[in-house]
């Protein structure tokens, strides 16, 4: 009998259903594998099958046991938060600030270099560099243990390409291949997003929003963003 899943699509589920399972359990651990399985909809068995991958990767680790009404308590999970951190940068108008941070968005180092708009495309990809360089290492880790770079700057943004296109008060900063250029220096996975935009994903994540379904919210600095969720 011939099916439709394709091996592609087969590979593409799983990855899909790892990330629901991580993020319930960033979300709502500690969190027991029967809760995850009623509130993700997979089976026990897949539910289970995730978590001891996630557990081997060290992505996830038992605390503990939860209650019961008469049978064996089941085991809790939660996020190692420390497995691996992020940097995020952000390109403004008045300084160019990086932050090193856990997986539970604990901020373990920032630093920070006043921004010119004035200074040109050279000097500012200059001092983003200089800032990335000294978070890193004032937060006293190693670049194995970064899994990636997060880029925000003024737009509008080709995010796909991560391209910044235009941001009218700034000099020079026209048609910029950021995430390139930080990629390439770096060597880790690295994505670009308008500011607005990712102070809106920011607070749907782990803010004011977190939990919600539909956001919107406005950013007044020198000029005015937002940012809409439904």
């Amino acid at each position: 009998m011939k099916t439709n899943v394709s091996p592609a699509n087969s590979d593409y589920m799983k990855q899909l259903n790892r990330s629901r399972v991580l993020n319930l359990i960033r979300n709502h651990g500690p969190i027991s594998k029967v809760e995850i399985s009623e509130m993700t909809k997979l089976t026990f068995a897949a539910s289970a099958n995730i978590i001891s991958e996630l557990s081997e990767k060290k992505l996830i680790a038992e605390c503990g046991y939860g209650s019961s009404n008469g049978g064996r308590k089941p085991i809790l999970y939660k996020l190692k938060p420390d497995f691996k951190y992020v940097i995020a940068s952000e390109v403004g108008f008045a300084k160019i600030r990086s932050i090193v941070a856990n997986l539970e968005t604990d901020i373990v180092a920032e630093y920070s270099v006043a921004m010119d708009p004035a200074g040109g495309r050279e000097a500012i990809i200059g001092k983003l560099f200089h800032t990335i360089d000294e978070v890193v290492h004032a937060s006293g880790l190693s670049w194995s243990q970064i899994a990636g770079i997060g880029l925000s700057s003024p737009g509008p943004v080709d995010h796909d390409l991560g391209i910044v296109l235009n941001a009218p008060l700034i000099k020079e900063w026209k048609d910029v291949p950021l995430k390139e250029l930080v990629s390439n220096r770096y060597g880790i996975l690295t994505m670009l997003e308008k500011d607005a935009n990712a102070a809106t994903l920011g607070e749907l994540w782990c803010g004011a929003a977190k939990g919600r379904e539909n956001v919107v919210t406005i950013q007044v600095n020198h000029g005015v963003g937002g940012g809409i969720i439904i």
